[in-house]
């Protein structure tokens, strides 16, 4: 109930502001409020971070948050400290000193791992080069043996 009266805030807001005369800064003041309100409270479901579970649903929670609101920098932070913590669990590099088929197997999993979390590590200019390296060699070894 409560989700669904904030999905129906959010729409009279945006209603709202498209039916306003474009000097009407009272409506979109208000629309704005409610916005940032959602946004933040959509944060508020966020819990630390330990695993890559945790990692990907604050992810998931911030690019919610960020959809309704882009200018909300707590969900701008928590996007950019969830993918750095998400470079751990993608990049992990433990691939050495194990035998050809298990590293074939270990590499097709780790390259199944990049491409269902690259849309967040491929978007920060910190990690592309390493993405695209990462993405390289896992294919190498997936098909060596």
């Amino acid at each position: 109930m409560k989700r669904r009266d904030g999905l129906d805030a959010l729409k009279h807001a945006s209603d709202a502001e498209q039916l306003a005369a474009n000097d009407n800064s009272y409506v979109r003041k208000a629309a704005r409020q409610i916005r940032s309100e959602m946004s933040e409270s959509i944060l508020k479901e966020v819990s630390a971070s330990s695993s890559l579970k945790d990692t990907v649903h604050a992810l998931e929670l911030a690019g919610n948050a960020l959809s309704i609101d882009s200018t909300n920098t707590n969900a701008v932070k928590l996007e950019r400290d969830e993918t750095s913590q998400l470079v751990h669990f993608v990049f992990d590099d433990t691939l050495n000193n194990i035998s050809a088929t298990t590293l074939n197997n270990t590499a097709r999993v780790r390259l199944e791992t990049l491409r269902r979390y690259e849309k967040w590590l491929a978007n920060d200019p910190r990690f592309k080069d390493q993405v695209d390296s990462h993405r390289v060699r896992l294919t190498l070894h997936s098909r060596s043996v």
